[in-house]
C-alpha cells in the first residue's frame, strides 16, 4: 500500500500556537504571522484568521 503525501495546511486558529509540520503541514503560524493567539472569544479571532489565510497562502503558494 502506498502512502498518502499529505502537502496541505491545515490548523485552527485556536490553536495554531501548537501547529505542527507533521500533523497541519506548517509551524510556527504565531510567528511568521508576527501576532499573538487572542482569545476564542474576542473580536482579535476574526482579524487573525483573515491575516492568516493571506499569510499562508502567500507564503506557500
Amino acid at each position: 500500500m502506498v502512502e498518502p503525501v499529505n502537502k496541505s495546511i491545515c490548523f485552527s486558529a485556536e490553536k495554531a500556537d501548537t501547529a505542527t509540520i507533521k500533523t497541519n503541514g506548517i509551524d510556527n503560524v504565531l510567528e511568521m504571522m508576527g501576532l499573538d493567539l487572542p482569545s476564542v472569544y474576542s473580536s482579535e479571532l476574526s482579524e487573525f484568521v483573515s491575516t492568516a489565510v493571506v499569510g499562508v497562502s502567500w507564503r506557500h503558494a
